[in-house]
């Protein structure tokens, strides 16, 4: 798996910490960032909202499809189109 376009979030208890998790990370991903405790908070929470409720959403609509015959992949165009906006917003 390729996680070099990954953003990894580093934090330490101590500088020395801190610097050794940079250079691991960097090991991965050429997009690393050190973030402190309330902001990796926020960067959790956005993440999680923006990775589990899609998800949830399509399960839904594949339910609502399903429960009147139809295919569960009809919508999966529109799926991929939606998702394919969303990786272009804030670039």
């Amino acid at each position: 798996m390729d996680l070099s376009n990954v953003p990894l979030i580093v934090d330490g208890n101590s500088d020395h910490a801190k610097q050794v998790m940079r250079a691991v990370a960097q090991q991965v991903s050429t997009r690393v960032s050190e973030l402190g405790h309330a902001q990796r908070l926020r960067v959790h929470l956005a993440a999680v909202l923006t990775s589990n409720l899609p998800v949830i959403l399509v399960r839904e609509g594949q339910r609502l499809l399903k429960e009147a015959e139809l295919p569960a992949d009809l919508l999966g165009p529109l799926w991929e189109t939606t998702a394919a906006r969303v990786a272009g917003i804030g670039s």
